[in-house]
């Protein structure tokens, strides 16, 4: 478990069209959840490339700065001037006549990127593997980022630069190891998610 530990602390980078981005924050993920960006989407959304540059240029981006640039007008601005350069027809509503088109005259497969970007999102919001020792069944009508939130801020000390630009895997490391230690969870042995593996590949799972 140390080692899951260190690796959600350092996660590993992304770089998709030419930007490196900064690990998944809460403080991010809330940013792409706020401008309604479909990879975050709760529920069925099919994501354009309009959704994957926004994506992008979110998660390159400090929190604060990238809101400072919204209200200033610079933020959206960037975005087209970006997108027009990334994938001009994407602009036109032309994408999803283009498709042999773009493959065979430019050097990147857009749909490779989402899945690509879509990666970064999954790989950034894995939490620990626990045991429910919760006796408890309510469920809470908050959202789960909220929940997190919460208890980061008010229990764990975290503050609003931490929130914003620490990676999402440490924030939920941190939460579920809070939670073992007030007896909700049982974090899993190294041992337990070899075993609990191991039955799912010999399942076909």
């Amino acid at each position: 478990m140390e080692a899951a530990y260190f690796s959600a602390a350092i996660p590993e980078p992304y770089r998709i069209l030419g930007l490196e981005l900064k690990p998944l924050s809460l403080g991010r993920y809330k940013t792409l959840k706020r401008f309604g960006c479909a990879f975050v989407a709760d529920g069925e959304a099919k994501a354009t490339v309009q959704d994957l540059l926004l994506g992008l240029v979110v998660c390159s981006t400090r929190v604060d700065e990238f809101l400072v640039s919204l209200r200033s007008g610079e933020a959206e601005k960037d975005i087209r001037r970006w997108g027009r350069k990334v994938c001009p027809f994407a602009w036109l509503g032309m994408l999803p006549y283009i498709g042999k088109y773009w493959r065979k005259n430019h050097s990147f497969n857009i749909v490779e990127k989402m899945g690509l970007f879509k990666s970064y999102l999954e790989e950034g919001s894995k939490a620990p593997k626990y045991w429910d020792e919760s006796t408890d069944n309510r469920q809470s009508g908050a959202h789960w980022s909220h929940s997190l939130e919460v208890t980061l801020r008010g229990e764990l000390g975290w503050t609003e630069e931490e929130i914003n630009e620490s990676p999402l895997t440490k924030a939920l490391a941190d939460y579920f190891r809070y939670a073992e230690s007030n007896g909700l969870v049982r974090l899993m042995t190294e041992d337990e998610i070899a075993m609990i593996e191991t039955m799912e590949t010999s399942n076909g799972t």
